[in-house]
């Protein structure tokens, strides 16, 4: 767990709604050299809470390495694929629990990937 796994080909992250981000040193956390994206996803979603997850990363980090953004209108599921025409129907019937995945999961989810890939692209020219 001590190792260096540092990686010369690596310039810089993004990261996507990180969840578990109590779970990393922050020792481990201060020592990043890279530039970090870090987008948060504040459209409340089962309880994601960006102030352990995102927010928190974001304050672990050296501040001259971090660009956080939060656009209004991200779940954290907005960055997983576009949802089909039947899968909010499908999760319904399957699982009715996780409906809430594909809530707005098309033309809005497909818009926000647009709009995620500009700012990544942006960032690490």
């Amino acid at each position: 767990m001590q190792a260096d796994l540092s990686d010369d080909r690596i310039k810089g992250f993004a990261v996507f709604d990180l969840g578990g981000t109590q779970t990393f040193a922050r020792e481990s956390l201060a020592g990043i050299d890279e530039p970090m994206l870090i987008f948060g996803a504040p459209r409340d979603i089962q309880g994601l809470d960006l102030d352990i997850e995102s927010r928190a990363l974001v304050a672990a980090l050296p501040m001259d390495q971090v660009t956080y953004l939060e656009p209004a209108t991200l779940s954290h599921f907005d960055f997983l694929g576009v949802c089909t025409d039947k899968a909010e129907a499908l999760l319904a019937e399957e699982e009715p629990d996780d409906v809430f995945v594909c809530q707005h999961g098309q033309a809005e989810r497909a818009a926000e990937h647009a709009m995620i890939a500009a700012i990544v692209a942006a960032s690490f020219r």
